[in-house]
């Protein structure tokens, strides 16, 4: 029986670097598949045709850098995590490229160079935590089919409504509206703990959403 590879896709003009990165990563993931470019225009143009557990880039490559080329990438593999490489680990660069979309970063130093499976291993278990839904994940991986999965969606919908309803008359009984924190000032008992309720409140939003988005096909 097959073992499916570990695809890797690495952007780094230095090609020292990319060897040095292949044989620190080639005993820990087995098998690796690891593919390197030297060209952003070539690592978008492989990201088009194929997929990849994750995508490692220098920040600064020869036809495209920073932010820009974070975002492309990202656009094109959002799918995995997107970990940037950089020399200095400028807290500004690193921090415009997670807000562009990457996932983290690594400072290409010696010791990054040693503890790089680790660090990935955390990278990919952080992004997996993050991005996983437990109904999409059924469903992709075939055990339960899919008009039971589209009933559990639409019965966890029902539930999170009611939860919601009952939030709302708990907020409406100490005389203040959940939308509106000013209505607390004006309750003679006010809940102890308002910043609470308010985060209660927001996640049950979110995970309204989430079930809304799957419904729909992502849309």
């Amino acid at each position: 029986m097959s073992t499916k590879a570990f695809k890797i896709l690495l952007m780094d003009s230095n090609v020292q670097h990319a060897e040095l990165i292949q044989s620190a990563l080639k005993f820990h993931f087995k098998p690796l598949r690891f593919e390197h470019v030297d060209m952003a225009s070539k690592g978008y143009k492989k990201l088009k045709h194929g997929k990849y557990n994750l995508v490692l880039t220098d920040l600064a490559l020869p036809d495209q850098q920073g932010e820009q080329h974070i975002q492309e990438t990202h656009k094109l593999a959002s799918y995995c995590p997107v970990v940037v490489l950089t020399a200095n680990g400028d807290e500004k660069n690193v921090a415009r490229s997670i807000k562009a979309g990457a996932e983290d970063y690594i400072v290409k130093t010696r010791d990054s160079l040693e503890a790089m499976p680790k660090i990935i291993e955390r990278i990919i278990t952080k992004f997996d935590r993050r991005h996983q839904n437990p109904l999409e994940t059924l469903a992709a991986s075939g055990a339960l089919g899919p008009s039971l999965i589209d009933a559990s969606a639409r019965n966890m919908l029902k539930k999170l409504n009611a939860i919601q309803n009952n939030l709302k008359k708990l907020v409406k009984l100490n005389g203040q509206d959940p939308k509106d924190p000013k209505d607390a000032k004006d309750s003679n008992e006010p809940i102890k703990d308002r910043a609470g309720l308010d985060q209660v409140y927001e996640q049950m939003m979110g995970l309204k959403e989430m079930v809304w988005k799957f419904l729909s096909g992502g849309k």
